[in-house]
This record gives C-alpha cells, sequence and structure tokens, in this order.
C-alpha cells in the first residue's frame, strides 16, 4: 500500500524536532497522568500490569475508545481511530486549557474548518496535533512495559518512526475517507474543547491495518 503524504506532513516531519522540544513536557507530563487511569493499570501490578500494557500497544489498540460508555472499556471500536478519551484528554489538558491563555485561544488560526453535510462551519484539530497526543500516549505506555514505571525520555529521536506512523494513518484516512476523516478531527476538537462528550521495541508501522475504514462512520457524534 503506498500512501502519498501531503506537504504539510512532509513538513510536519522536517519541525518535528523543534515542536516536541516546545510542546513535549506538557504532552508527556500530561500522557503519563493519563495512561494509569484510561488503561486499567491502576488496580494492577507486575506481570499483570505488563500484560494489559502489552494489550494497549498491540495493532495499535491504545488509539481505539471501547464500545462501553466513556470508552474506557468494551470491544475495541476499530472504526473510531484516534478517539480513545486518552489522547483526547491530552489535547484538551495541553491546548485547551486555560481560557484565554490558552494555546487554542491564543491561536485559533492553528485550527483548520470545514463545511460539515448540515452546513455547519466547525473547527478541527491538525494531523500533527493528533499525532503528538498519541505518541505521547505510547510513550507514557512505554514506561510500565516492564510492570515498573520506567521513566524514559521523549525525544524526537526516539518516537519520529511512531509520530510518523500516526500521520501517515491519518493522511491515508484522508484520502480514502474524507468525509469521516473531517468529521472525526472535528469531533475531536469538541470534544478536546470540552463542547462533545467528556474526555477523561517501537514500530515503524502506521496503524493503517488496524482500522476498520470500511466501517468509519462519516458523521461522528
Amino acid at each position: 500500500m503506498c500512501v502519498v503524504l501531503r506537504p504539510w506532513s512532509l513538513t510536519a516531519l522536517n519541525k518535528l524536532r523543534e515542536r516536541i522540544s516546545i510542546f513535549r513536557g506538557d504532552f508527556k507530563d500530561t500522557a503519563s497522568g493519563c495512561v494509569i487511569p484510561s488503561y486499567g493499570l491502576n488496580a494492577l501490578e507486575g506481570t499483570a500490569r505488563k500484560a494489559a500494557v502489552d494489550q494497549a500497544l498491540l495493532d495499535y489498540a491504545y488509539i481505539f475508545p471501547g464500545s462501553a460508555p466513556g470508552g474506557l472499556s468494551g470491544a475495541k471500536m476499530r472504526n473510531r481511530p484516534y478517539m480513545h478519551p486518552s489522547g483526547i484528554s491530552v489535547l484538551q489538558r495541553t491546548l485547551f486549557s486555560g481560557g484565554d491563555t490558552s494555546f487554542s485561544a491564543l491561536h485559533p488560526e492553528s485550527f483548520p474548518t470545514y463545511i460539515d453535510p448540515a452546513g455547519v462551519r466547525r473547527r478541527q484539530v491538525t494531523p500533527m496535533m493528533v499525532a503528538l497526543a498519541f505518541t505521547s500516549i505510547y510513550a507514557g505506555l512505554r514506561e510500565y512495559a516492564t510492570g515498573e514505571k520506567k521513566d524514559i525520555s521523549f525525544t524526537a529521536n526516539a518516537y519520529t518512526d511512531v509520530y510518523l506512523g500516526h500521520i501517515v494513518s491519518l493522511e491515508h484516512t484522508k484520502q480514502t475517507r474524507i468525509d469521516a476523516y473531517n468529521s472525526m478531527m472535528a469531533t475531536i476538537y469538541s470534544r478536546a474543547q470540552g463542547t462533545g462528550q467528556p474526555t477523561v521495541t517501537i514500530p515503524t508501522a502506521s496503524s493503517i491495518a488496524a482500522i476498520d475504514f470500511a466501517g468509519m462512520e462519516d458523521i461522528i457524534i
């Protein structure tokens, strides 16, 4: 399968080190606080915790919400990639918290818009934002890969492959299911902003094979 990277994604890759230098502390610290409750690690120890982390990392399971209310448990909904509450919480706390001084308030031009099927203009998050949020979640989970917490530096050199894998998956979604892509990115924005539902060896492959593209919905509520 060949995915053509758009100019914005190539630019995003070139600027990865700069962006991580700016945001990595906030993203990583927030993600570290999210992974314990979001993936059921708080009640586990040792080998049981390691097994839960392995399960979350297997086939990119950590990017998909569960079918139970709140999205933290239940069967993985592979037709809703990047909708897991953990990544949305990272975006909410790093980009939308702080009122008038938040990143979203100071830089509204950083969030593109589109016209939905009802004719309403909706703001969206960008692929770079989503990729960085879920790369930080990946890094947070990796800290518990042995069952015990081990601090791992969130550096561009260590996580470029993970980040680029998410960029490729998002670009593939955009190229193959544009309506579902637009709805997904707008829904992530609204949930992270607080106007939608509440949020609460490094692989080099993208998550394309794990996503149910045929089942993706053009409208996500």
